[in-house]
């Protein structure tokens, strides 16, 4: 069964809806398949460092809160730099992107 959207003629906003979300394999060597227009880290803890690298290819590493959506546009996640609810830890974050 095909579904409906009646919003297909629409121009696409930064501010609609995600329309795809796939979980994020740090990688130091390769971009995301798709620049993301959101992340999500979910794990254990309150906290996650993020290392990645923004749309315009600035890297930043970012202590960002869990379970919250932040509105970044990520070109890359880097493997190095990003740790779960500790920076010592030794198993990295789970991260979304949104598209």
């Amino acid at each position: 069964m095909t579904i409906s959207d009646p919003f297909a003629t629409y121009p696409d906003l930064k501010a609609d809806p995600f329309d795809n979300a796939a979980i994020v394999t740090p990688d130091d060597g390769n971009d995301l398949p798709a620049l993301s227009r959101a992340i999500m880290v979910t794990g254990v803890g309150e906290f996650a460092s993020v290392r990645m690298t923004l749309a315009d290819g600035t890297t930043v590493t970012l202590l960002l809160e869990q379970r919250r959506v932040y509105p970044f546009r990520v070109r890359r996640v880097h493997a190095t730099g990003t740790f779960g609810n500790d920076p010592d830890a030794d198993h990295p974050a789970s991260i979304i992107a949104f598209w």
